[in-house]
């Protein structure tokens, strides 16, 4: 049996034999490995979320393009004028309208006389029967007084009258001679009368 100084030898001598060999092949396995592996990334894996923790959003809707209508403007129609036309008044044929009036039974009463001063008093005379009256019908412009005759001195004949209303109208426009055949002899007086009597005065 060899000595333990003997083994120690020969382990040392095939360590020096063999650790060339067994260094190189261990570093090429190394490098070969190291040149295999995929390349190491710095990418982060992608961090993947619960569907709870994902909101989904309401898609967004696009109002419609409301389209304004053309303004017409409707045309201005002007409303006719209905306005009532002005009434037209007729002339008031009130008693003042004769120079010189007087009613049933007044006393005492003008005589034909004091009837033509009156109108030469005014620088006028006492109007005719043609003055009065057109072919028998009365001036427009002067009234009757009532129901009773209606006498008017005229300046047709000294104490003539005239009748312009009377009960009888086949007497309207007529002298007191055409229908009495002569003047009045209440024309000539101042007595109280049961019709009126008036007169009535034109321009010369």
């Amino acid at each position: 049996m060899p000595s333990i100084g003997v083994i120690i030898a020969v382990v040392i001598a095939l360590a020096y034999v063999f650790w060339p060999l067994f260094f190189d092949t261990t570093t090429l396995a190394s490098n070969s490995a190291a040149s295999t592996a995929p390349p190491t990334t710095n990418m982060a894996a992608p961090v993947s979320k619960s569907v709870s923790e994902t909101k989904i959003l309401p898609a967004v809707t696009t109002a419609p393009t409301v389209t304004t209508a053309p303004t017409t403007t409707a045309p201005t129609t002007t409303a006719p004028n209905t306005t009532a036309p002005a009434v037209t008044t007729a002339p008031t044929t009130t008693a003042p309208t004769w120079d010189e009036y007087e009613t049933p039974n007044t006393n005492p009463t003008k005589t034909w006389t004091e009837m033509s001063k009156i109108c030469t008093d005014k620088g006028k005379r006492l109007c005719k029967m043609s003055d009065m009256c057109n072919n028998g019908i009365p001036n427009a412009t002067l009234n009757t007084f009532g129901t009773n005759d209606n006498w008017f001195a005229i300046g047709d004949a000294t104490n003539e009258w005239g009748t312009y209303g009377n009960t009888d109208s086949a007497r309207i426009c007529k002298t007191h001679t055409q229908v009495a055949s002569g003047t009045p002899a209440w024309g000539l007086t101042t007595a109280s009368a049961a019709y009126y009597k008036a007169a009535k005065c034109c321009n010369n």
